[in-house]
């Protein structure tokens, strides 16, 4: 009887070990699609497509780390009246009017609406806002988000049907990270790191189908297209200037932002300071993210504070008193 008991022990302690074995292959196995990879890629392109300051055309905008929002510069149709907003996690300026993404994925907008730009207020579970206006002192624009699950929702001037300038139709777009638009032209990042574009095509800034390992697309003002990479290097088509040389970013490397401006490329990087293929931008050698309009220039500073240079008729460069803006890591 104690044999049997004995061996009936030793059996049980053995089918222990052969499910603890099995369990610890399984468990440490790495899983045999990309479901993870990919997950990871979409998780960081996302935070890398959250803005914490942006410009308008004549105002400035800064999340802060408490998530309420900072404003300065032109105020004619309300477009810095965000004093009361709070749990923002990511800003968007274009023209005179200003689009502000919440934690829970809900969207805020103020500022002109003359194309219903700013009627956003039923939007959820949006990850990643960007906005458009066709000339710098519209009343009209529109309003462009990427949903969690990779579709695009968009509103206003530039969505197909809307008006002259209605090019974009996103029915049936998936797997998307983000989007920049002109106003007329988009460019969509995929989750996968590729770019694929819509609208006009002058220049060649729609020439984007060969890009890979992208984390951030800027479509600058309109005639140009920019893409930062992974690996830190950047790559441009589009207008290349009047000397043919505004898109000489051939030689970039460890760029962290990237900005655009009428034909004009701008970036900064961790070893070379502040990049522009126009002229010496140095006053941002130490910045961090980057925005920039045809006429004005803001960067973030690692301490949360910002530094601007250019056109100030409006008070959109006053910003040297802002602390505390959110840094994206």
């Amino acid at each position: 009887m104690k044999k049997c008991v004995k061996n009936f022990i030793l059996f049980m302690i053995a089918v222990a070990l052969i499910i603890s074995f099995c369990s610890c292959g399984i468990r440490g196995k790495e899983p045999t699609d990309n479901t993870a990879k990919n997950q990871d890629i979409t998780s960081n392109l996302i935070i890398k497509n959250v803005n914490s300051i942006d410009t308008g055309s004549l105002h400035t905008v800064a999340v802060r780390t408490d998530g309420t929002v900072v404003a300065t510069g032109n105020n004619e149709y309300g477009q810095c009246n965000v004093s009361d907003w709070t749990d923002i996690v990511s800003i968007s300026a274009s023209g005179n009017f200003t689009v502000g993404l919440k934690q829970d994925g809900t969207v805020v907008a103020v500022g002109a609406n003359g194309s219903g730009q700013c009627n956003v207020s039923d939007w959820t579970d949006i990850v990643s806002i960007t906005t458009v206006v066709p000339g710098c002192y519209a009343v009209g624009g529109s309003t462009i988000g990427v949903k969690k699950d990779g579709t695009v929702i968009a509103i206003g001037e530039i969505v197909e049907g809307n008006s002259e300038y209605g090019y974009l139709d996103v029915t049936g777009i998936t797997n998307v990270a983000m989007v920049s638009a002109s106003y007329n032209h988009a460019v969509f990042l995929k989750r996968d790191g590729t770019v694929f574009a819509v609208g006009d095509n002058s220049y060649g800034k729609c020439n984007v189908n060969g890009w890979t390992d992208i984390v951030k697309v800027v479509t600058g003002d309109g005639d140009t297209t920019i893409g930062l990479k992974k690996d830190g290097t950047v790559v441009a088509t589009g207008c290349t200037g009047d000397d043919g040389n505004s898109l000489n970013v051939g030689d970039w490397k460890n760029v962290t932002d990237i900005g655009g401006f009428e034909c004009f490329v701008l970036g900064v990087s961790t070893t070379d300071g502040a990049l522009c293929t126009w002229e010496n931008m140095d006053f941002l050698d130490e910045t961090i993210a980057v925005t920039a309009e045809a006429d004005y220039v803001v960067g973030l500073l690692p301490n949360g504070t910002l530094v601007a240079w250019g056109d100030n008729s409006y008070g959109q460069t006053n910003v040297s008193g802002w602390t505390n803006i959110k840094i994206n890591q």
